[in-house]
């Protein structure tokens, strides 16, 4: 604590000030002296060795006070001196001094449930652990809320033989089987050693039996996360909030916990936290989150809105808002609220669909001045070259849009000059398609085949597109060739295996042609698989199901292009679809 007096001024450092207090302490002690004579040499002294102790604390001179304070404990009957000492002891990390000074306390104070945890502490420090329990064990008969796991936790950090400590707790379990404490300390020392069914075991008769402590249960949590039970943590946590149902923090852990484990009860949890406190901030951010991730949309847009109503952390709901928008393809309102973010955690990330969202709502403006914004910010701060090479993929795509191709195709061709990068390659090969300049397009393509990466989308298209390329040229196995190297890295891909086996039609492989495109639409129904999967029945005469797949994509993609240029080219006698 401070001290001051009316007569020291602001000119006066603290050390100083401290040091005119003791003064007048001293003085007036002096005075007291004078007043009792009874007062002993003896006592003078002990009575300035017991300032020098408090200046010193006041200095923070931690090591002289915890000296000073020690040596009074010993010459005087005071448990005060000696419980100062020890807790100086253990701020000081001087275990030996510890254990001797809360001996000493203990000594001076009997029946002081606290002086016996603090010497099972120092017993424990200095590798006396029969005597630590020991001590704990008093502390416990006294009252105190003792945790025999900071044992096993001293032994763990100081390489004590666990063994020791394991023969010492199960005497004391043997005598009181139901004390939860002594359980959370054996399943505390199993987990220690390894054996985590035991370890799980001690546990939860250490939660059985936690007679009402929640202190019990929370550390029990503690234990069985770090061994990876969650399922033996949520009920440890759970009977912890049992304990006083309308406690709002035990139960905010718990709904924590459980939104790591399990979502519907966590959101459970925070629905009952948001009828105590409807105007809690984390309690309504969660809750909207758990929405978001269980893709229910509305609910999660009414919990952010009122976030923004309560002014919670109004950057966080507007970027969730935003990117509801985005799944809603409301691009208005996305970028309503990503502009509204006012110190956004990814800068160049926002940056970067703001440029996309304004691109497709035609702004071109507002676009252009945020590519040259985050140009001037990149280039005085400098990023990474993903950053560079996303921001040059978008100003491309924004110049293309307003019609300037060349001008895209040139922001492309500097930035492969700085990074060169498959995904340039790829979007400069599909402007040079645009630009009729298929030398270069066929160029650019082999260019983003070659990139290093082994697994890349942007390598896998541009295998793709060269196949296609490739196959219209009438280079068939060449196509062949790149399609199955693109399905050997994306066999996912359903526009890889539509392609590859309509090239293994065109070669008169009728039969693998038609299990890939089976397969293709089977993962994936789309009005061009259907196009070429009804294409190839229809020509070798199975034009009952070639018809039928047809009718069925027409329902599902009435205006697809392809779709309705094989039907027209081949002369089905198929009438589009009347809707009512």
């Amino acid at each position: 604590m401070a001290c001051e007096t009316p007569a020291v001024t602001n000119a006066v450092t603290t050390p100083l000030r401290c040091l005119l207090c003791c003064i007048i302490l001293l003085f007036t002690d002096i005075i007291d002296a004078k007043n009792s004579p009874s007062l002993s040499h003896a006592s003078e002294h002990a009575m300035l060795g017991t300032l020098v102790a408090e200046f010193s604390l006041h200095r923070e001179d931690y090591t002289q006070a915890l000296d000073a304070y020690f040596a009074q404990s010993l010459t005087q009957n005071s448990p005060y001196l000696a419980r100062r000492a020890t807790r100086l002891a253990l701020y000081q990390d001087r275990p030996l001094l510890l254990m001797q000074a809360a001996t000493r306390w203990r000594n001076l104070a009997p029946n002081d449930a606290e002086a016996y945890f603090y010497s099972g502490v120092g017993f424990a420090y200095n590798k006396k652990i029969t005597l630590a329990l020991d001590s704990m064990r008093h502390a416990q008969q006294l009252g105190h809320p003792t945790d025999f796991t900071r044992i096993v936790n001293i032994a763990v950090r100081n390489d004590i033989a666990l063994d020791q400590v394991y023969e010492s707790l199960l005497i004391y379990t043997a005598a009181t089987p139901t004390s939860a404490d002594l359980r959370l300390a054996i399943g505390l020392f199993y987990q220690a050693s390894g054996n985590v069914a035991a370890s799980n075991h001690h546990l939860d008769k250490a939660v059985t039996f936690h007679g009402g402590n929640s202190n019990i249960l929370e550390l029990a949590t503690q234990v069985y996360l770090r061994q990876g039970n969650s399922e033996g943590a949520l009920r440890a946590m759970q009977q912890a909030t049992d304990l006083d149902p309308y406690d709002f923090n035990q139960r905010l852990k718990y709904a924590f916990l459980a939104s790591k484990f399990d979502r519907p009860l966590a959101r459970r949890q925070f629905e009952f936290l948001l009828t105590l406190n409807p105007g809690h901030g984390p309690v309504v951010m969660n809750l909207a989150l758990l929405n978001l991730q269980d893709d229910n949309y509305e609910e999660a847009r009414k919990l952010l809105r009122h976030q923004l109503q309560i002014n919670f952390k109004p950057d966080s709901a507007h970027y969730y808002l935003g990117q509801i928008a985005i799944s809603d393809n409301n691009l208005s309102d996305a970028a309503h609220h990503l502009t509204h973010i006012q110190s956004p955690r990814e800068p160049n990330k926002l940056a970067l669909q703001l440029i996309q969202i304004e691109t497709d709502l035609h702004r071109w403006r507002d676009a252009e001045i945020r590519v040259q914004k985050m140009k001037d910010r990149l280039h005085q701060q400098g990023t990474s070259a993903s950053v560079q090479n996303r921001l040059a993929l978008l100003e491309a795509r924004l110049m293309n849009k307003q019609g300037k191709t060349q001008y895209a195709h040139d922001v492309l061709s500097y930035a492969i000059q700085q990074s060169p990068d498959a995904s340039l390659y790829l979007q400069r090969a599909a402007l040079a398609r645009q630009l009729g300049d298929h030398t270069n397009r066929e160029k650019d393509l082999l260019a983003a085949i070659q990139d290093t990466m082994p697994k890349n989308d942007a390598k896998v298209q541009a295998m793709h597109q060269l196949a296609l390329l490739f196959a219209t040229q009438g280079r068939e196995h060449d196509a062949l060739d790149l399609l199955t190297k693109a399905y050997q890295h994306a066999p996912d891909n359903t526009a890889v295996l539509d392609s590859l086996g309509w090239v293994l039609y065109r070669m008169g492989q009728i039969d693998q042609a038609l299990g890939l495109l089976q397969d293709a639409m089977a993962r994936q129904p789309n009005g061009r698989v259907a196009a070429n999967l009804g294409e190839i029945l229809w020509r070798i005469g199975r034009k009952n199901e070639a018809t039928q797949i047809f009718r069925d994509a027409l329902l599902e993609t009435p205006d697809h292009e392809h779709l309705q240029e094989t039907i027209k080219r081949l002369n089905v006698p198929l009438s589009p679809p009347h809707t009512a």
